[in-house]
Formats: structure tokens, C-alpha cells, sequence
């Protein structure tokens, strides 16, 4: 099942199948309310003001007027000298002195109650804004998450309710750190801009931070090592301009800076790189003259293997004699020449074959 939110699919809660995922949306939908610091507890709730909510100025100024007309004991008791106690310095009766409210002034001026007004519906504000988006990123994870979970959410704040899901469904295992680690160390997608490519490690570094829980320090200290191990060949030169700095020199803003500001000079040089432009055109030629010769001898090689050799017949064959001018055998042993080099019938020849099998038996 999936939940649409201005045209766009995301999927609920399944339990650990899915958390991950889960967890990488609702965080996308936090940050489109403004919620986001509140469901993850970097924003706690503002204490509720003293007075209720919806005062008049009149019915603010009257209960104003009320509490401090209720203070005199204690304004008194607040003004008088305190005697130090036995094993009391004089100097920690100052202090505790020091540490009592004033007492209020005897009537409230204007100005004065214009103030304390102000300040009073700043505290409500500040605190139903937060109740708000509270409310807001509660019903965001209640709306995508399936029934079979919904209870673990609980009915408490959104932060309680994201901290109960993820104590119930986040797996650590080994191989999301690795995958974590391998997007801060390892470029395989290119980049239109240096920039988008030193924000892409510093996005990784976040999401292996928060994956491994290590802190923010550390990870700002290890922060220029991920930028160098992610650097391609053709950042060579950079590179060793890296390894010449000093330690103290370093750090991930001005790592940042010399990746963005930094001419791609191809790669590391190759040897090649030496020759003069005669060696490379005698070199080419040589190339291309090796290549012609090589064919060639292929091309000879295909014929000798495609043509049979020459049997004692085939020769015989292509003999022409240039008496009776006919093929397969030459002058010397032409019969029309000399009739006593006929050779004999072929019955002939298989009866003198077969006499000189039975005489073999």
C-alpha cells in the first residue's frame, strides 16, 4: 500500500523490511512542513507560559496586579538580611541572597505592563507553533505507516513516536555502513560541476555519520581523507599537491576549495608523453609497416592452408607431353612415341593381383 503526497508515491511502514526507506521519505516530508528539528528531537518543547492562553491586555494586567499584590510576605522575607548558620560562611549567605528574585515594583507602569504583554503572547506563539508542527509530523508518520505498526508509534510527541520506531525496526548490520562508506570513497557518476561532486561526499559523510554514530567532530577530522580517497585520475595532480601540505594546512573547507578551483590536467603522465613528434610519426610508420607485413604473411598463411598440396597424381596431371601433345605424362614416356612404354590393361593388372595373393597363401 502507498500513500500519495502531491503527486508523489511513498510507500508505508512495513516494520524492519522497509524502515530504511521509510525513514529517508519521512524525513523528505519533515523538511517540506519545517518540522523536521522537532520529530527528531533537535528542538524540544518550549515550557508552557504561566498564564492561560487568549488574555486580554485588561485581564493580563488584572491577574498581573493580583499575583503581586499576593507577594508582599514574601517580598519582605526576601529583603531582609540573612544571618549566616553555624558551619555558614558570610560568603555563601551572599550568595543565596544573591540567587532570590527582587521584589517587584509596588505598581505596574505602562510601559512596564506593555512589555510583560508583549512577552506573554511571544510564549504562547513559540509554543503553539511548536504544538503545530508537532501535530503535523505525527499525522505524517501515522498516514505512512500500515495498520499492523501504527501501535508502536504510541500517542505521545513526534519525536517519542519516531524514537519508539526506530528502537523497534532499525537492523545495524555491517553492510549498510560499508554501502555508507563506499558512496564517501568511491565516484563512479560524473559530475557536471566540481561543486556538485564535493556536496555529494559531504551529503555521504552525513548519512555514514548518523548510520555509524560517530560524532560530528570526528567525522568533520576524517572529512578531508574522504574527499582525497574520492578523487579520480584526473585529479592526479591535485592529489600530490595534497600530500605536500602539512597537517595543520588541512581541512575540509580548504580541501573543498582546491577540488572546486582546480584545472583537470588529464591524468598521471605516461611515458609516451616524452616522445618528440618525428619519434611518434616514425613510430606510427613502423606500426603501420608491421601491420602491412602481418597481413601478408596471413594472407599467404589462409592460401597454403586452403590450397592441398600437390599429390603424385595432381602433378602427373598437369604433365602435357609435347609429342602427342596430351596431358599427364611427358615425352620420355610417351607411348605413341615408344608403344613398349604402354602401360598394360587394367584387366591385366587385376589378374597379375590376384595370382600374387593366392601365391602368398
Amino acid at each position: 500500500m502507498s500513500q500519495f503526497d502531491d503527486k508523489v508515491v511513498y510507500a508505508k511502514l512495513q516494520g524492519a523490511v522497509n524502515y530504511r526507506s521509510w525513514k529517508q521519505n519521512m524525513i523528505s516530508l519533515f523538511k517540506k512542513e519545517r518540522a523536521y528539528e522537532i520529530a527528531t528531537g533537535q528542538a524540544l518543547k518550549p515550557v508552557e507560559p504561566i498564564y492561560q492562553i487568549d488574555l486580554t491586555k485588561l485581564q493580563f494586567r488584572d491577574k498581573l496586579r493580583a499575583e503581586r499584590a499576593a507577594q508582599p510576605a514574601v517580598s519582605s522575607i526576601a529583603s531582609t538580611t540573612i544571618t549566616p548558620q553555624s558551619g555558614d560562611s558570610a560568603a555563601e549567605a551572599q550568595a543565596s541572597q544573591a540567587q532570590r528574585p527582587p521584589p517587584p515594583p509596588a505598581e505596574l507602569t505602562r510601559e512596564d505592563l506593555d512589555d510583560a504583554y508583549q512577552a506573554y503572547l511571544r510564549e504562547w506563539e513559540i509554543h503553539e507553533k511548536w504544538l503545530e508542527k508537532d501535530s503535523k509530523a505525527y499525522d505524517i508518520m501515522r498516514r505512512h505507516t500500515e495498520d499492523d505498526c501504527k501501535p508502536t508509534l504510541g500517542t505521545g510527541t513526534s519525536f517519542e513516536a519516531w524514537s519508539a520506531v526506530e528502537n523497534t525496526y532499525r537492523v545495524i548490520t555491517f553492510a549498510p555502513l560499508i554501502e555508507a562508506f563506499q558512496k564517501m570513497t568511491q565516484r563512479s557518476e560524473t559530475f557536471k560541476t566540481k561543486a556538485a561532486l564535493t556536496a555529494t561526499i559531504q551529503q555521504a559523510v552525513g548519512e555514514f555519520s548518523e548510520l555509524a554514530g560517530v560524532s560530528s567532530s570526528v567525522m568533520r577530522q576524517l572529512e578531508p581523507f574522504f574527499l582525497y580517497l574520492s578523487l579520480g585520475e584526473e585529479f592526479y595532480h591535485l592529489k600530490e599537491q595534497i600530500k605536500a601540505m602539512k597537517q595543520s594546512e588541512i581541512d575540509p573547507e580548504k580541501i573543498r576549495s582546491l577540488i572546486n578551483g582546480h584545472a583537470i590536467i588529464a591524468s598521471k603522465p605516461a611515458p609516451s608523453a616524452s616522445f618528440t613528434s618525428g619519434n611518434k610519426r616514425k613510430a606510427q610508420e613502423g606500426q603501420s609497416e608491421g601491420q602491412s607485413q602481418s597481413g601478408k604473411s596471413n594472407k599467404k598463411r589462409k592460401k597454403n592452408q586452403t590450397e592441398p598440396k600437390d599429390s603424385g597424381s595432381s602433378n602427373a596431371e598437369r604433365k602435357k607431353c609435347t609429342f602427342c601433345k596430351k596431358p599427364g605424362h611427358i615425352e620420355k614416356d610417351c607411348w605413341e612415341k615408344d608403344p613398349s612404354k604402354r602401360p598394360p590393361p587394367r584387366a591385366s593388372i587385376k589378374a597379375n593381383s590376384t595370382a600374387n595373393t593366392s601365391d602368398k597363401g
